[in-house]
Order: C-alpha cells, then structure tokens, then sequence
C-alpha cells in the first residue's frame, strides 16, 4: 500500500508521502533554499543541510497505523518522526533536527496535550499514556509500488530505505524514552542556554514549516483550495479570509515556484 501524507474526509489518499516530501525538498533546494541556507549553517555551525533532513522524517508518524486508524487528534504525528531523527541521525545535529520535526506543528502539541487535556502544561505522564498506547505498526512500505520513490530517491538517497527499515522496529518504550530525553534537554539549564537553543531550532523551524506548507498546497489535489495561513502569505493567494495578494510575506513570486512544480510534473 502506497504510504499517505493526507487522507481526505472519505479517508481516501490524495497527498502520497513521498510526492509531499520530494515537493517540499524541491520547493526548498530550488526556491528558499538560496535565501535561507547559508544563515542556517553559521547559526548551527554545520556544512549540512538540515533541513532537507527534517523534511524527510517531519511526516514519518502519518504512516503509523495510529494516524490512519483515525487518531490524529489525540496521537500527534510530529512524535515518530523526532524519535527516528534523533535515533538514526546519532550527529551533533540529531537533536536539533528531531526537536523542529517535533514543533513543526508547535500549537497543535499545546492544544491537545495541554488545553484540551485539561492541564496548565504538558506532562511527561500524558505523553507516557499517548505513546505507549499507540499503534506504531506501518500500514505501508516506502520503497513500494511508489511512483514517486525514485524522484525521492534523487534527493534523499539511500536514507529512504534506512528509514523503511526502522519504521518497522519501532518500539513503544523506546520512543517514550527519547522523547523524554529531548524534552529534558530542551527545559533544563540556565535561560542562555536554552535560549540559544531555541534559537537554533527557529532557524530550521521557520523553513521547514515553509516548505511544508507550500507542498501541501500543492499536492492534495482537491483540497488545495483550503491553503494554511503561511502558504497563503507566502503564495499571496487571494483568499478573503485570507488577505489580499500585496500581504504576500516571501521574497520569490509564486509564478517562480509554480515553474519548478510543473517542470517537474508535480502540477500542470
């Protein structure tokens, strides 16, 4: 079965994952890329390109039997794929990637896990419950009758089939005790330092959640209509409840990245 970004109200696939993530990483290295790259590597002193790799893993938790049984209220997606990054990483750089993959949908975590939950702030005790009792087993193979797998492959290389390979040992305890271990390392010590810290995940946070959003505009068909608040301000699309075209908050026209897309057959 083919692995599904985004499922529609009849619960059909309309966003493939790896059509999302090929899309978003095209989006990124093509378009943003040449205006946010270079910040990113002085502020995480890396040569890397982190966030390519936060593209990869950000979705991961929408392939879990748990997300396409229908709990994606109470299970939040963003959790599988900071424990895998932080897991299979093993850099420098793990953290931070599995942190922005974790608050890539920051007021979601909030609001579920906080506000609706009845709780001033979120507690290691109702992450516990959520994680292990969720259903971690993939309903799909990454590598399998996907059109899109090869074009993904040109990007990501052999680190699809390293992440095929793991989402089909993921253990319960195991990716509670990680995401405690972020969580910890992101709330304990003097204010400076988890200052910088913050700092750091906002430089890859911000792109990530750009690209994204964008892709996802782009790629769930008969839903692209309903575009989220930041691709309509970087599109400067013409919603009313949206804002006129001149509130457009991103340098590149949305003509330049629309060439991309159809260039590469993702849009005609």
């Amino acid at each position: 079965m083919m692995c599904c970004a985004f499922f529609n109200k009849e619960e059909e696939c309309i966003e493939p994952y790896l059509k999302h993530i090929y899309t978003a990483s095209l989006i990124w290295d093509k378009i943003y890329s040449k205006y946010y790259l270079k910040s990113i590597r002085r502020v995480l002193k890396t040569k890397e390109d982190l966030v390519k790799m936060a593209i990869l893993y950000h979705d991961l938790g929408k392939l879990t039997n748990e997300y396409k049984e229908g709990n994606r209220k109470n299970f939040r997606h963003e959790l599988v794929g900071a424990y895998l990054a932080y897991k299979l990483l093993q850099n420098d750089y793990a953290f931070y990637v599995s942190l922005t993959v974790m608050l890539h949908h920051e007021s979601g975590i909030l609001g579920i896990y906080a506000g609706e939950k009845g709780e001033s702030f979120i507690t290691l005790s109702t992450l516990r419950k959520v994680i292990y009792n969720a259903d971690l087993k993939i309903y799909c193979d990454l590598t399998v009758d996907d059109p899109w797998y090869d074009k993904a492959k040109t990007i990501f290389g052999k680190e699809i089939e390293r992440v095929n390979k793991y989402l089909k040992t993921m253990d319960n305890k195991e990716m509670y005790e990680i995401i405690k271990e972020i969580i910890v390392r992101v709330s304990v010590g003097n204010a400076t330092h988890l200052l910088e810290i913050r700092t750091k995940i906002a430089s890859l946070l911000y792109p990530l959640t750009l690209v994204d959003s964008i892709s996802a505009y782009y790629t769930r068909g008969d839903s692209k209509d309903s575009a989220t608040w930041i691709a309509s301000r970087a599109l400067g699309t013409k919603e009313e409840t949206r804002g006129p075209e001149e509130t457009r908050a991103e340098i590149p026209k949305r003509e330049e990245i629309e060439k991309v897309l159809r260039k590469e057959g993702i849009i005609t």
